[in-house]
């Protein structure tokens, strides 16, 4: 494992508020990411491409909704590291791309790199009886 190699305190869902760095990191993620949301939703809107983003999104969640209903006693979701890095490199394209969108999906293009080199891609769905890592 490269995290206890590193020396490095992992949070995980158990421990997550626990401690006040993972608080202070969530509030000031949120306090970031709203604005910027907030405006390139506003963008797409302008190009009129807010409506067919709404769908894609809508058509995703449903489709993890059925599968995971349908895989409920032997699956269940998980939205790794390195898959909200994805989603926000889709999102944050821009029309017209901006500096900040740019920045962003760098940003994310580094979450995801972050969440494989460490992490390793795992698939969305784990083993809902614990018997993995």
């Amino acid at each position: 494992n490269y995290i206890e190699v590193l020396g490095v305190k992992a949070s995980f869902a158990s421990d997550a508020f626990s401690t006040p760095g993972m608080i202070a990191g969530l509030f000031a993620f949120v306090i970031i990411a709203t604005p910027l949301v907030t405006a390139q939703s506003l963008m797409y809107y302008r190009a009129a491409k807010l409506k067919a983003l709404l769908i894609s999104l809508a058509v995703g969640i449903l489709v993890v909704v059925i599968v995971s209903a349908a895989t409920a006693d032997s699956l269940s979701f998980h939205l790794h590291h390195y898959m909200v890095g994805v989603i926000g490199m889709l999102i944050f394209q821009g029309q017209p791309r901006m500096r900040y969108t740019i920045i962003v999906q760098a940003l994310m293009f580094g979450v995801f790199v972050n969440g494989v080199a460490i992490w390793e891609a795992d698939p969305p769905y784990d083993n809902a009886g614990g018997g993995g890592g």
